[in-house]
């Protein structure tokens, strides 16, 4: 029985929490890790508290030389935990770590499954390089080990317009409000992916990252919605 319901948790977080991989992934980039992505100052300061209220006063950023994309990612050191709703795997404590430059790897914990994500950044790309279960946090890899893995798919990629496409994805707008039980955010980016039974959704908020994620799968007649939205910040020194 307990291994059944890992399966099935496994099989929630290839549909739901994970970006579907694309083992031939392009990019105009000579390198995937290339460039450093600075964070500004006023960027740094903004949203440091984890008070409830809302983060109107920092607007969702669609100038591609003004939001570097390790902003999408909470500080190294942060933990968040996910109220999950429609299914037991749905919610999840999420811890990240920033080892290098370039590198965030995420680990999403359900209960189920122990989640890693390892990612790089560039300058346009937010690259997945891998994801995979494990036991338990272990030691990061080397950067020499990182840097001999390839790109399994795009996880976020500018420009951050309504209607640009990638990996499967859409970006369908940039200005949402968006509710969840640690706050109202303002100018949430959403990101949508669709087969012919299922709608994944991502809202992605500057200095957050993934707020809420959103499954709805339309079988037979019968509606079933899986959702994760972020309840709680405990944010690192990074």
């Amino acid at each position: 029985m307990r291994k059944y319901i890992y399966l099935c948790g496994l099989s929630i977080i290839s549909l739901f929490l994970i970006a579907c991989a694309d083992q031939n992934v392009k990019s105009d980039d000579t390198s995937i890790r290339d460039g450093t992505n600075n964070t500004s100052e006023e960027t740094a300061a903004k949203n440091q508290g984890g008070e409830q209220g809302t983060n109107e006063g920092t607007p969702h950023q669609n100038d591609d030389t003004t939001t570097p994309l390790r902003d999408f990612f909470l500080k190294d050191g942060s933990k968040a935990h996910f109220k999950g709703e429609g299914n037991e795997f749905a919610g999840f404590t999420m811890e990240i770590a920033q080892p290098y430059e370039n590198y965030f790897i995420v680990y999403e914990n359900n209960g189920g499954v122990f989640l890693r994500r390892i990612f790089s950044l560039t300058d346009k790309q937010i690259y997945i390089m891998d994801e995979s279960t494990v036991e338990y946090k272990d030691e990061f890899p080397s950067l020499e080990k990182l840097e001999t893995l390839s790109p399994t798919g795009i996880y976020l990629q500018k420009p951050f317009e309504v209607g640009a496409t990638f990996d499967g994805w859409t970006i369908t707008k940039t200005d949402e409000v968006v509710e969840t039980p640690f706050r109202t955010f303002e100018n949430a980016m959403v990101i949508e992916k669709k087969d012919e039974h299922t709608i994944h959704r991502k809202y992605f908020v500057q200095e957050f990252g993934e707020v809420k994620r959103e499954m709805i799968q339309t079988t037979e007649g019968k509606k079933l919605k899986v959702t994760s939205e972020l309840e709680s910040v405990s944010r690192g020194n990074g």
